[in-house]
């Protein structure tokens, strides 16, 4: 009797990445010149690549692309927080407006002076600044109106069923109390 041998795939078909980066190192090799530097420990991995991904250090970091827009993109956010901590808070609007005589709607103006720091911190500092970053549009962080058109529909229809339910709602004694500005 003769035993068949069960056939085992070649290890091109079983691995087939392992041949396409061959294939791609080949074709495509790094330059002599640049330094190698080969982590101690596999970075990307995939479930059938074994080898570590070179790295290869930058030489001037500030020239890298996209530096300036990323370094701005970050500086303007901790510019636009800073507005609404220290800019929006009830004791710098005290400061600003000290009050001259019993303000009943002193919690409102602070909520509309909260309101306006992030309007100012979080809408119109970043949309300035895209307007100002070279090749940069406002619309790329969604500030815009475009389509604004096309789903006002829905903002009026959401808007349309929640307002009965809290006018509703506020014509009882217990919200009255727990929210007697509003």
């Amino acid at each position: 009797m003769s035993a068949v041998r069960p056939t085992v795939p070649s290890r091109r078909a079983r691995f087939p990445q392992i041949s396409r980066n061959k294939r791609d190192r080949r074709a495509n090799p790094a330059p002599a010149s640049a330094a190698r530097v080969t982590a101690p420990f596999p970075i990307a991995q995939s479930s059938d690549d074994t080898h570590a991904v070179e790295l290869r250090p930058l030489r001037d970091a500030a020239a890298a692309p996209g530096f300036w827009p990323a370094a701005a993109i970050c500086v303007t956010a901790c510019a636009g927080l800073l507005i609404n901590q220290y800019g929006g808070s009830e004791q710098t609007f005290a400061l600003l407006f000290p009050p001259q005589y019993i303000d009943p709607y002193w919690v409102l103006r602070v909520k509309a002076w909260w309101v306006g720091s992030i309007l100012i911190g979080f809408v119109a500092l970043p949309g300035l600044v895209m307007a100002l970053l070279p090749g940069a549009r406002v619309r790329d962080c969604n500030l815009g109106f475009r389509g604004f058109r096309d789903h006002f529909w829905v903002y009026v229809a959401l808007y349309g069923a929640v307002l009965p339910v809290i006018w509703i709602v506020s014509l009882s004694p217990s919200f009255t109390a727990f929210y007697p500005m509003y």
